[in-house]
């Protein structure tokens, strides 16, 4: 049953990745190719927007490569070692990253929406920094326990 989540993870971790290069391959050129090309007065905020948007997506990439590196790890039962340790750390620098670019992001996005979405669209926005902010303190929590039970396996 553990191998199961092993792969539920990895197969997950694969297709956010897969999305999210969709995302900045196909749509993200067309978004800003149209954009370029019409008369929007506010387009430069929004320039702006859809870079963030491709920013962020380096971070997310690293952070699902390295999730399926830990998951490698965890499958062959090497979960104290320096390597998850090393893993974690990646994933963690890459969640916090994350947060701060969607956070820069949030303030061009401000200017774009209309005054009645503002509420709703920065609501969302800010759903998917916290969920970012989230994993990377659940995953310095789980290196720091690691770390700890290394630290008083040597000592013991």
């Amino acid at each position: 049953m553990k191998k199961f989540y092993l792969w539920f993870i990895r197969i997950l971790a694969v297709l956010l990745s897969l999305g999210v290069l969709v995302i900045d391959g196909y749509f993200l050129p067309i978004f800003i190719y149209d954009l370029m090309r019409s008369d929007y007065e506010l387009r430069l905020y929004l320039l702006f927007v859809l870079i963030t948007i491709f920013l962020v997506s380096i971070p997310l990439l690293v952070m699902f490569y390295s999730s399926i590196k830990f998951m490698n790890v965890i499958g062959k039962h090497e979960v104290y070692t320096l390597k998850s340790i090393n893993n974690l750390q990646i994933i963690r620098i890459c969640a916090f990253s994350s947060t701060l670019i969607l956070s820069i992001g949030s303030i061009f996005l401000y200017f774009v929406i209309d005054y009645e979405d503002a509420p709703g669209a920065l609501f969302v926005w800010l759903i998917i920094v916290g969920l970012t902010f989230v994993i990377g303190v659940i995953v310095s929590l789980i290196r720091q326990f690691i770390l700890e039970e290394v630290r008083f396996e040597d000592n013991g």
